[in-house]
Parts: structure tokens; C-alpha cells; sequence
């Protein structure tokens, strides 16, 4: 579905992204886990044809990506809706695409159904500017799963969420992926690894200096087993350490001071 072919990406003389090969299956719900400047949006954005690699190439679905590409929506960090628009037309804007079909009623009645989604029902007609850091991320993500594109990529996008918000869209996000029968598959950036562990099928663990794969684990549990029955397994566990293990490996090496970095 999405094939990353020995992708590098360099600003000027620093080199973010080092020959980075990842094939995500269709389906699938890859988390792209690491540490703050490990290159994990860069490569979200090459994904999205938002930035040229250097060197390599995107596929996505056999087609080589050279610019933005329709298959997929974005949610981005900072809620990226249209401040002289309401809430619900944001909505709209995307959800008129989809949905050519549809009358202004059923567009307007759908909307709203996904902002009653993410906790943000009788928000239609509010601006961007009256809602919260987070109750903007959530109707950024609303947004997102209106336009039922087969790929979501969503870089970091609970990272602005109070903890409580936080893991109610964790449980959204989880129960609509577990519910689409393989038919949307999904790159999630995060830094978090409890997050990680919960949402993805596949995880893939990213270091710095330069940014690249150091890791690529399975994840043990089937998306279908609730959250605390998940972080009770034995195997999550196991893989939870492994994590932890190849972080504190990674800043050893860049340390050279196993000493003082024991995560």
C-alpha cells in the first residue's frame, strides 16, 4: 500500500531522514514511534507528497508520490482549519468532496455527526477561534475521518489533548479502526509508547542523528482486546521493554556514555 524505497531527506547540510525503507500494508495501523527530531513528521510529509525526498522514493498504492496525494488525508499538529470558516463548514469543505451526491441538509447532518464523534456536538456554527487547542485538534481529526480517504496519516495529533480528552480519542480512534475491516489504513506519529502500544498493529521504532528505522515490531494483541486486558499481556510488556531497550541503545551510541542514559 505505502512503500517507503530508501528515503533520505537533508535541509541544506543536515540530513534528517538516512535511507529509510518501510512498506506499510493496507490495513495496517503503523505507529512511527521515537524521541522529539527524530525525522518522524518529515517522514509523514514525504508520505503525503507534502516534501521531496532527497534521495529514494514514496509509493503509495503502486504510484510513485511527486506532490499532495488524493488518496490520503492529513491531520497535522497545529489543527490546520480555516480560521474565517465555522467549525462545521470546515467540515463541509471536505465532506462536499466526498460526497457530491449528497444535498446541503444531509452534508450539514453529517458534519455534525462527526463533531458529536469527537465530543464536540453544538460546535457546528462556532469559529475556530472560540474552541480550545484541543477541541480544534478534534475537529481537525473529525474533519480527517469525514473524507473516509483510504489512508490517514495523523502526525501527533492527541499530542495537544488534556489526558482525559486524550484518551477518549484514543478510544475513538481505536474502536473506528477496529470497525473498518481493513479498509483504511493508518500512519500515526507519535513520541508516546503506551500510544503506541494501544493503537498500532505495527510499530516502528525511529532514532536520530540521523533519523532512520531501528526497529520494526509487531504488535502481539489483536486490535479487538480492550485497553487494560492489552497492557496486562505479558507480551506487551516484552515489547514495551524492547522498545525501551533499543532507545536507550540508540542514545548510548550517540552518547558514548551508556552511563548517563539508562531510560
Amino acid at each position: 500500500m505505502i512503500a517507503c524505497n530508501d528515503v533520505s531527506v537533508a535541509f541544506g547540510d543536515k540530513t534528517v531522514l538516512s535511507r529509510v525503507s518501510l512498506h506499510v500494508k493496507r490495513g495496517e495501523f503503523l505507529c512511527l514511534l521515537g524521541q522529539s527530531g527524530c525525522g518522524k513528521s518529515t517522514l509523514l510529509r514525504t508520505i503525503a507528497g507534502l516534501q521531496a525526498p532527497t534521495s529514494g522514493s514514496v509509493e503509495v498504492d503502486g504510484h510513485a508520490v511527486s506532490g499532495p496525494d488524493r488518496s490520503c488525508s492529513v491531520v497535522f499538529q497545529d489543527y490546520s482549519l480555516f480560521p474565517w470558516m465555522t467549525t462545521g463548514r470546515n467540515l463541509l469543505l471536505a465532506l462536499r468532496e466526498e460526497h457530491p451526491d449528497k444535498s446541503k441538509r444531509e452534508l450539514v447532518a453529517l458534519a455534525e455527526s462527526y463533531l458529536e464523534m469527537v465530543g464536540l456536538g453544538g460546535a457546528f456554527d462556532k469559529y475556530p477561534d472560540a474552541l480550545s487547542g484541543g477541541m480544534r485538534q478534534r475537529a481537525a481529526i473529525a474533519r480527517a475521518l469525514g473524507s473516509q480517504r483510504p489512508v490517514l496519516l495523523m502526525d501527533e495529533p492527541l499530542g495537544a489533548l488534556d489526558p482525559v480528552n486524550r484518551t477518549l480519542l484514543q478510544n475513538l480512534l481505536h474502536a473506528l479502526y477496529r470497525d473498518s475491516d481493513g479498509m483504511r489504513t493508518v500512519v500515526f506519529v507519535t513520541h508516546d509508547v503506551e500510544e503506541a502500544l494501544y493503537l498500532g498493529t505495527r510499530i516502528a521504532v525511529l532514532g536520530s542523528s540521523p533519523g532512520r528505522v531501528l526497529a520494526l515490531e509487531e504488535n502481539p494483541v489483536a486490535p479487538a482486546v480492550p485497553r487494560a486486558e492489552r497492557f496486562r499481556d505479558p507480551r506487551v510488556k516484552a515489547l514495551r521493554e524492547r522498545i525501551m531497550e533499543t532507545y536507550r541503545v540508540d542514545v548510548a551510541r550517540r552518547s558514548n556514555n551508556d552511563d548517563l542514559y539508562t531510560i
